[in-house]
């Protein structure tokens, strides 16, 4: 759903609920029309019967087992699915609605570290930090999926080419580079994941809530999370 709403409201949009702006909200017609989409290509069966039921590791399980054809993930899963799949299996970033759209994609932020001022062990945890950007630690982030962290002038890991880590680590690259990336919806508030979004898109998915109620209802979520 979140793939559709950044092509359908823009990404300026998007961060500025998930930052919480005064006045930002989810209850636009192009929200709307991203929920009727992703209705529609559950009535469609496009999704597996019983998706609700389905939990992470069970759907994980089946792709790598040859069962679908697309699977609805993100880079965590590239070193499961090479050990699993081997060369069978690629990866490339949701297309955007229309042709002519923009691909975009979420990415979380990067974990921000500090050391107390009274840390027992400063030198150790900087020493810490330091390595987290150095050659080899951007090449073990790489191995795993991780797009590495540290200066984009920095040497680029290396991967093997032809594998879905290569896919990976070149489309983020890409997406980067358009400055296409945001950060998930579910990191808008603390509680949104569990009180808003799982049951809301579940409902959705069920047909118990149209594309109208479910905007209405994340957008009154967010507004209670927030206390507005």
């Amino acid at each position: 759903y979140q793939n559709l709403l950044n092509d359908l409201a823009g990404l300026d949009a998007v961060q500025d609920w998930i930052f919480q702006q005064p006045d930002a909200t989810i209850d636009t017609p192009a929200a709307v029309e991203a929920a009727e989409i992703f209705q529609g290509w559950i009535t469609s069966g496009y999704y597996p019967e019983g998706v609700n039921g389905i939990d992470y590791t069970t759907a994980l399980g089946r792709f790598a087992a040859g069962e679908g054809v697309f699977y609805l993930s993100g880079n965590w899963d590239v070193a499961s699915l090479e050990e699993q799949m081997g060369d069978n299996v690629g990866f490339f970033a949701a297309p955007p609605v229309s042709a002519d759209g923009t691909v975009t994609a979420m990415t979380s932020p990067t974990t921000p570290f500090g050391i107390p001022a009274n840390a027992e062990h400063k030198d150790a945890a900087a020493a810490f930090l330091n390595w987290l950007t150095s050659d080899a630690a951007r090449q073990i982030q790489a191995d795993q999926g991780y797009p590495p962290v540290g200066s984009a002038d920095a040497a680029a890991p290396t991967v093997d080419a032809g594998t879905v880590n290569a896919e990976v680590q070149e489309a983020f690259a890409q997406l980067s580079e358009a400055d296409a990336l945001v950060d998930f919806v579910n990191n808008a508030t603390a509680g949104i994941q569990a009180s808003g979004w799982v049951p809301n898109l579940q409902l959705l998915v069920s047909g118990d809530l149209t594309p109208e109620a479910f905007v209405e209802a994340m957008q009154s979520t967010y507004e209670d999370e927030l206390g507005r």
